[in-house]
């Protein structure tokens, strides 16, 4: 009775070992701290729990490049914590942000003019032509700001009519494209803006909004043709043919861009992501 109590005393200790563990965690930490910055004890507890959801609910493969806005400064924010396309590894571009524009208990607030982040390290992009059609892009946002077209996050391309972005609570209406063209752009009243939105296409006749797990708006139209943009995705901003629109004057803290999200995926996206805000203390 003894032995076996000691095994199951050891069994134990090593699962909590193990539960307290990712690797991909530790490894953007390491990053974090060569990039000056640091990430709290608790942050990176945080950070760990997170991945282990993405995990347990078979997300993680889902998602190409995510960045948890979490760290002691600005420059941690630059460093993605899932960067699985080429030579993204790296600190992300950013433009315009300063030090103060960031804090780990709110995210990084825009200034609706000219600050933006691109989704580039070095000689690696993050574009939704490296994806396939059925996709997926969004962002955590914080601040509900009624004004005129601030997109939290994507890219479009004139010359294909190629579109994937998110842009909330634009005069009380969210709209949403994503790998389609500008006659499948569609939309929802939304007035309250705050929360953890998804853009997803599944199929060539289905796409959706997802906004804190509920799926909020969707369009049913036929995609006919390729039509996944090949600029760079942005956020705070959208890319447009190469150039900085539509800045959003919006405090974000969360971002995501990967491959197709079902319902299911999407709530328990939010669920991940949302105890992750709520250990940093910023959930909505």
């Amino acid at each position: 009775m003894r032995f076996l109590f000691l095994l199951l005393l050891v069994s134990t200790g090593n699962a909590a070992f193990f539960d307290s563990y990712n690797r991909e965690a530790q490894l953007w930490r390491d990053q974090v701290r060569t990039n000056s910055s640091d990430v709290a004890s608790t942050s990176y507890v945080s950070s760990v729990v997170l991945m282990q959801h993405l995990r347990q609910w078979g997300l993680r493969p889902k998602i190409a490049s995510m960045g948890i806005y979490t760290g002691t400064n600005f420059q941690a924010v630059r460093m993605a914590m899932i960067h699985d396309l080429p030579n993204m590894n790296g600190q992300i571009t950013t433009n315009g942000f300063v030090a103060t524009d960031y804090t780990e208990a709110t995210g990084v607030t825009g200034d609706g003019a000219t600050k933006y982040m691109q989704l580039a390290a070095g000689a690696g992009t993050v574009t939704m032509s490296q994806l396939t059609t059925p996709a997926h892009l969004g962002v955590y946002c914080r601040s509900n700001v009624s004004a005129l077209q601030q997109v939290f996050i994507g890219a479009t391309d004139a010359g294909s009519d190629s579109s994937a972005y998110c842009l909330a609570n634009f005069a009380g209406t969210t709209y949403a494209q994503v790998n389609d063209t500008v006659s499948l752009q569609w939309s929802v009243a939304d007035t309250n803006a705050v929360g953890f939105y998804i853009a997803t296409r599944t199929a060539t006749n289905f796409a959706a909004v997802y906004k804190n797990g509920v799926q909020i708006s969707s369009q049913t139209g036929n995609l006919s043709g390729t039509h996944q943009a090949p600029e760079t995705i942005f956020v705070h901003a959208l890319d447009a043919s190469g150039s900085a629109v539509n800045h959003a004057a919006r405090t974000l803290c969360f971002w995501t861009v990967g491959y197709a999200l079902t319902a299911t995926d999407a709530l328990n996206y939010y669920k991940a992501v949302q105890r992750h805000q709520q250990r940093l203390g910023r959930a909505l």
